[in-house]
């Protein structure tokens, strides 16, 4: 009833945006507090036809009969069947009804079915799941699915194992212990494998983006203290000049024991050396990356300056982050685009692409050919 409410409602409001899901509230809200007045009704009562509402409350899986069974696995067949026949209108429903209308699809036809489907699904699990909380099962499966892909159907198919698991274990822990009503059982169960996906999705999960985050992090810090010495030993064109900890702190304020832990850092990739005690000077691979990223960033200012006319003292922000995040298939399109500039708005050289050693090194080359 509440469904067919709140659908009649729908095709009454759809094209009022402000009020678009007014109708879910009231009819949630209304026919919720009419079940609570009804049950508190019939309690006080004293009638023994109020036996059993406990168990349609709560759930019993104890009390669920070989009859039960079958009849839930063919109407869950009879669903699983229904979607399958008519899944893509679904899906295009689902994603963007007007789309789905131009296109000629019956969007009342097909958002009638979802509702049906719907309804049916908490018929069917009314016997071991609760009332009130098998609107949590049709969501939480879906929403831990979700941060483990990004295809519908694999989601689908994720979210149908992960509510079969906490189905099994809601049942069977209800089964097995007295006084263990299942629906609760089985929400929690399907809560768990919503923080477990929460938590340790590769992609999504929170502890992947805060790695993911982390190493951005120091990513960005070590390119920033190389840019940093490359722009140094491009000022004093020398860049085998080593520059001290607290000269790299002033070109580049960050805090002494992230500056220190950045230092350590390029060291172990071999990007920079310490010729003395707390002063550094770039090797070939560290100039390497160093003229990589300060490319980026005069590219994506130069961009900015010519392409989005913003004032060349207002790009240098925005680069900082650009620069980082640029991908050398973007850095090619950009160069192309700016038709490969040789200065930033700045007036500074952007390093060419095939730069890969410092201008010392390739004119000693250059003078002795033969002792290489």
């Amino acid at each position: 009833m509440d469904s067919v409410c709140r659908r009649w409602c729908h095709s009454r409001v759809r094209r009022l945006d402000g009020l678009r899901n007014y109708h879910v509230y009231i009819t949630l809200s209304v026919y919720f507090g009419l079940g609570i007045v009804l049950l508190t009704y019939i309690q006080q009562t004293g009638n023994a036809a109020q036996s059993g509402l406990d168990r349609v409350l709560f759930g019993q899986a104890a009390s669920l009969l070989k009859e039960d069974v079958i009849t839930i696995v063919i109407v869950s067949l009879v669903i699983l069947v229904g979607v399958a026949l008519v899944y893509k209108p679904l899906k295009i429903l689902c994603f963007d009804p007007l789309f789905a209308h131009s296109i000629g699809i019956n969007v009342q036809k097909y958002d009638m079915l979802l509702y049906v489907g719907l309804v049916l699904a908490v018929a069917v699990g009314l016997q071991t799941g609760v009332v009130v909380l098998m609107a949590a099962l049709l969501v939480t499966p879906a929403a831990a699915a979700r941060y483990w892909t990004n295809h519908l159907v694999t989601m689908l198919l994720v979210a149908a194992f992960f509510g079969a698991v906490s189905g099994a274990m809601g049942t069977y822990i209800s089964a097995s212990f007295s006084r263990m009503p299942t629906g609760p059982w089985i929400v929690l169960c399907a809560a768990g494998c919503f923080a477990l996906s929460f938590l340790f999705a590769p992609e999504r999960g929170w502890l992947g983006r805060l790695i993911r985050a982390r190493n951005m992090e120091r990513r960005s810090a070590e390119e920033n203290v190389l840019k940093t010495l490359y722009q140094a030993g491009e000022e004093r064109h020398a860049w085998d000049t080593a520059q001290s900890l607290s000269e790299l702190q002033r070109l580049r304020p960050m805090a002494l024991h992230r500056l220190q832990r950045t230092l350590r850092r390029l060291l172990r990739h071999g990007w920079i050396t310490e010729p003395s005690q707390e002063a550094y000077t770039l090797t070939e691979s560290g100039f390497q990356r160093a003229a990589a990223i300060t490319r980026r960033h005069r590219l994506w200012e130069t961009y900015l300056a010519q392409k989005m006319n913003i004032p060349a003292d207002h790009v240098h922000r925005d680069a900082e982050e650009m620069e980082h995040l640029l991908a050398p298939e973007m850095e090619h399109l950009l160069a192309d685009a700016l038709g490969h500039p040789t200065h930033d708005p700045h007036g500074k050289p952007i390093p060419p692409i095939s730069e890969t050693q410092p201008p010392r090194q390739k004119e000693h080359l250059s003078r002795n050919p033969g002792e290489h």
